[in-house]
């Protein structure tokens, strides 16, 4: 299925896609991760910092109207699905991950 992704879509999802599984699995996670990466382009008009808090900044106004369509499979898709359920249910939904909780849960 394909998405249309924000800068800070892309950024939550390099976190929130799990990196472990059978071959099959982590090969695709392999795939999705090289999508969700940004080119030397993006990275010289978003110019990324990491806080000390480990938190990724970037140049809002940059990231203005840059989405990235992504075909993401469904198989990530339900991992992705389950890990934002688990986040909600205890309660560790954060306001950064609303807009990827409504792309991807579909209540």
């Amino acid at each position: 299925m394909q998405y249309e992704l924000t800068v800070k879509d892309r950024v939550m999802l390099l976190d929130l896609v799990p990196k472990e599984g059978r071959f099959l699995f982590v090969k695709m996670v392999q795939t999705l991760l090289g999508e969700l990466s940004f080119s030397q382009e993006e990275n010289d008009k978003l110019i990324f910092q990491q806080t000390i808090k480990g938190e990724v900044r970037w140049v809002e106004k940059a990231a203005e109207g840059m989405v990235k369509v992504v075909e993401i499979p469904q198989t990530i898709i339900d991992e992705i699905t389950a890990s934002l359920r688990r986040l909600e249910e205890k309660g560790k939904l954060t306001i950064d991950h609303v807009q990827l909780y409504e792309k991807f849960v579909k209540d």
